[in-house]
């Protein structure tokens, strides 16, 4: 005998509890795409600006986590007449814990209950299980998960686009280059769209 497995997005609020260690480009990417000679360190502070910018500006858009970082994903309840809560960024590599309230105490939800579907990003519960009840309280329950890539293993089109919005940044200071600008958008939103969920753009 089989179940069907629903999932669905709940209301939740995600936080970043511990930040990548790096970005997927160096500042010596970003001088090659922009044709800037290595040793002239003159743009070294933007640059890393821009990076950081951009690396962001992608995973707002994508929900596509460049680099492993640690999540909290917290919700007020367990989703009703759903066996999965869909986690909000991806791809997630490790489920740390899911702890809720019950009552005055904090439980922690065991891996027999339910346990992270890596294929497709969610937390599923187990066959013939059911999700605990809970006090009603905001945040009652926090998910904490680990997502994103090794650094050196951040896909070559996730790269690629940072690059292309850094460039975009770095050549149009001023917001004036006009076609030159959209030749940039289209290219970035070409390969953003095919990651993209429903937020972007």
């Amino acid at each position: 005998m089989s179940t069907t497995t629903t999932t669905g997005m709940i209301n939740g609020r995600l936080r970043r509890t511990v930040a990548p260690a790096a970005y997927p480009v160096s500042v010596a990417d970003a001088k090659k795409q922009l044709e800037i000679a290595t040793d002239d360190t003159a743009h070294d502070d933007q640059l890393t600006e821009l990076i950081a910018a951009a690396t962001e500006q992608w995973e707002h858009d994508t929900q596509y986590v460049c680099v492993s970082s640690t999540y909290e994903y917290l919700l007020d309840c367990f989703p009703a007449g759903s066996r999965a809560i869909r986690l909000p960024v991806r791809p997630v590599t490790s489920l740390t814990s899911v702890t809720y309230l019950d009552g005055s105490s904090s439980e922690t939800l065991a891996t027999t209950v339910a346990d992270l579907d890596r294929k497709k990003d969610f937390l599923a519960l187990k066959y013939e299980q059911e999700w605990p009840s809970i006090t009603t309280q905001t945040d009652a329950i926090v998910i904490t998960f680990e997502a994103g890539y090794a650094a050196s293993q951040c896909p070559r089109f996730i790269r690629r686009a940072i690059l292309l919005q850094v460039a975009k940044w770095f050549e149009d200071r001023d917001m004036m280059l006009g076609q030159t600008e959209a030749n940039f958008d289209i290219a970035y939103e070409r390969i953003a769209r095919k990651l993209g969920r429903s937020s972007y753009p």
